[in-house]
């Protein structure tokens, strides 16, 4: 090389070195402040601290849901050693918790990176070390929320989500008033944002949100779940509601569905089984709305409970459309209407009553508004104005169709209907106090109007106490306590016509009948077995929620005499006419499944035709033109039957069809 050459690349290797050792300065100089505070800005800053989560009670101060805060503490062992802080961090660590020193300083020697020391520690004993810094200890608050009683009261709870954010229920309405209030703290922190350090400077704690004490009574809403479970498996049924008020203040007592779910497991449960039917679902309440037509009729004195209506032996043509009656008498006075739950005698006492004054009254009660319980997910139902009225709607409405509400709805305008007339808003929160126990904010009874005189509540008690001691309700009835109330048999929509074969049961009762502290609702859908109305489904599962209330094993409760009888003779009622309540005229606008029917050729034959496939209803039509005496077993659809398709039977023999439920998926109840 030459010497020029060489010249040049020690010239060039002297400028390099210059560069670099001029940018070393520059940067380790002039630049130290601004870099210093950049690392800074990433190893340290305020992080929130989580305020915990307020717990609720029910009304006799009983835990249901509260917060178990949680601490998790981890140790960086390499920067525990370098700073010497690894003796210390298990010292402390051992004598604030309660833990072995040695067997932490063993974990901590071992250790070769960032592992857990602890787990799950209470936040109370962890609050002990919350100013204590050593470079290597990580700690993290883990809060857990824990549903004392698993899936009690979780449609009324609702659940934190993993975002711990309130859903459903208390927990989402009161979301504000739970959550409280974050703090925060200045941490420092390693390169992948584990905290290593809790600096004392602009600490601030979090404020524990509030305490909430339900209406609700944890016995009487444990008594309506194991009855409203052990009633859907009795009737084999698809699903119930329950809830229990005081009629007298609002106050919801107990709130069921089953099926349930455990909200601290709510993601293995679907939607269908999260939502709160008693609120969010609508059906058309079928004979348990006679009560609240009929007291519109008496309140107005347009009848009183000796008036005679004609009843038309059962069978009776308004408007076209002909209403028919299970208990067939030629006439009726209003106070047997309501016990033998008469169509025909609702449908003419319905139209002594101008449609407008009609509607006030129903408006009155609450139908086709929210009731503003505090729940969340409530629908108003549908209550149709008098414009959009056909000349049949009075009349269907005042047997429970035409007209869509909510359990809720029913149960709080029944309160009102035997509480002495007036409309009470129901509530479900009692009150929210502090952490230190203070109340902040307490419910009272909140009058909404007065709807019906006192005395017509008087008469309706009395009416709805005869249903319970001579009529369709005596499966409530309870030896020695009086007992009142009305029940209900509905059909359910399935593909979008009313279905012949499923139904909703219902039963809304009170007791002591005389002065009523209680009034419960039980609703049951599509049961398949131990019959289908509301007298034989759902007013046993009142009987026993009742019982439970009294302090009694439902059990040990005697059966009334004639109970068999009288299950022979409605059953048989039933038969006969092979319906249980009359079909509205309105149909949905929807595409039909295919049903078999019987073909009219066949009926015309002398020859017994094939049946199987064909409901009830058209082979009972089929077995009356035969003149047979018909017996069957089990619901749904003919599988089977005694005499053979082609034979031709005597008059006056016997028949027998085996029936089967047949698979369809219904939409809401209705």
């Amino acid at each position: 090389m030459s010497t020029n050459r060489l010249l040049i690349v020690i010239a060039g290797m002297a400028i390099f070195l210059l560069v670099l050792i001029s940018r070393l300065v520059f940067v380790q100089v002039v630049m130290a402040d601004d870099l210093d505070y950049f690392a800074r800005r990433q190893q340290m800053g305020m992080e929130p601290l989580p305020a915990s989560r307020g717990s609720i009670f029910d009304r006799n101060g009983t835990i249901l849901v509260y917060n178990r805060d949680e601490v998790t503490f981890s140790v960086d062992p390499r920067l525990a050693r370098k700073f010497k802080k690894d003796s210390l961090i298990a010292r402390v660590l051992a004598d604030s918790l309660g833990y072995s020193y040695s067997d932490l300083k063993a974990k901590i020697d071992s250790a070769k990176k960032t592992f857990v020391i602890l787990k799950s520690v209470d936040a109370k004993k962890a609050s002990k070390l919350k100013n204590f810094v050593a470079d290597g200890l990580i700690f993290k608050e883990d809060p857990a929320r824990v549903y004392e009683y698993k899936a009690l009261a979780s449609h009324i709870t609702g659940f934190v989500n993993y975002q711990g954010k309130g859903t459903d229920g208390i927990e989402s309405s009161f979301d504000t008033q739970l959550k409280g209030k974050e703090g925060s703290r200045f941490v420092r922190k390693d390169g992948l944002g584990n905290i290593m350090a809790i600096l004392p400077e602009n600490y601030r704690d979090a404020v524990p949100g509030g305490n909430i004490v339900l209406t609700i009574d944890r016995g009487i809403q444990s008594a309506l779940e194991t009855e409203l479970m052990q009633g859907v498996k009795a009737a084999k049924a698809e699903s119930a509601t329950g809830i229990v008020m005081d009629p007298n203040t609002g106050e919801i007592l107990a709130l069921a569905n089953y099926p349930s779910y455990d909200p601290g497991k709510y993601m293995d449960f679907s939607d269908e089984i999260r939502r709160n039917k008693a609120i969010s679902d609508v059906y058309e309440p079928g004979s348990t709305f006679k009560g609240i037509a009929m007291a519109g009729v008496l309140d107005k004195g347009l009848a009183t409970p000796g008036t005679m209506v004609n009843t038309e032996n059962g069978r009776y043509s308004f408007m076209g459309k002909e209403i028919k009656d299970h208990h067939a008498a030629a006439s009726m006075s209003v106070r047997e209407v309501i016990r033998y739950s008469s169509n025909i005698g609702m449908v003419k006492l319905s139209q002594k009553i101008e449609k407008d004054e009609f509607y006030q009254y129903l408006r009155s009660f609450g139908f086709g508004n929210y009731t503003y319980s505090g729940l969340p997910g409530e629908v108003k139902g549908r209550l149709m104005l008098p414009a959009e009225w056909s000349g049949t709607t009075k009349g269907s409405i005042a047997y429970g169709y035409g007209i869509s509400v909510t359990p809720i709805q029913l149960i709080t305008a029944y309160s009102a209907l035997i509480n002495g007339g007036i409309l009470y808003k129901p509530y479900i929160v009692k009150e929210i106090k502090d952490t230190d126990g203070k109340t902040n904010i307490l419910n009272t009874p909140v009058k909404v109007r007065d709807v019906i005189t006192s005395e017509t509540s008087k008469l309706m008690r009395v009416l709805m106490t005869d249903v319970v001691d001579k009529g369709t309700g005596k499966r409530a009835a309870i030896e020695g306590v009086k007992i009142g109330g009305k029940t209900g048999t509905s059909r359910r929509i399935v593909d979008g016509k009313y279905s012949k074969e499923r139904y909703n049961s219902s039963f809304v009762g009170f007791f002591p009948a005389d002065a009523p502290k209680y009034i419960c609702l039980i609703l049951v859908n599509s049961p398949k077995s131990v019959g289908i109305t509301g007298g034989e489904v759902a007013a046993p599962v009142f009987r026993n929620v009742a019982a439970r209330i009294l302090g009694k094993d439902p059990k040990k409760l005697p059966g009334r005499k004639n109970e068999e009888k009288i299950e022979e003779e409605d059953i048989e009622v039933i038969k006969a006419e092979g319906d249980v309540e009359n079909e509205p005229e309105e149909t949905a606008n929807t595409s039909m499944v295919k049903i078999k029917t019987v073909d009219p050729k066949a009926i015309a034959s002398d020859k017994m035709p094939d049946l199987k496939g064909v409901a009830l209803k058209d082979a009972i039509a089929v077995i009356r033109k035969f003149d047979l005496k018909l017996t069957w077993s089990g619901t749904g659809r003919v599988i089977e039957q005694s005499i053979k398709p082609g034979g031709k039977p005597a008059k006056g023999s016997n028949i027998h069809l085996t029936l089967q439920e047949r698979a369809i998926t219904g939409t809401n109840i209705y």
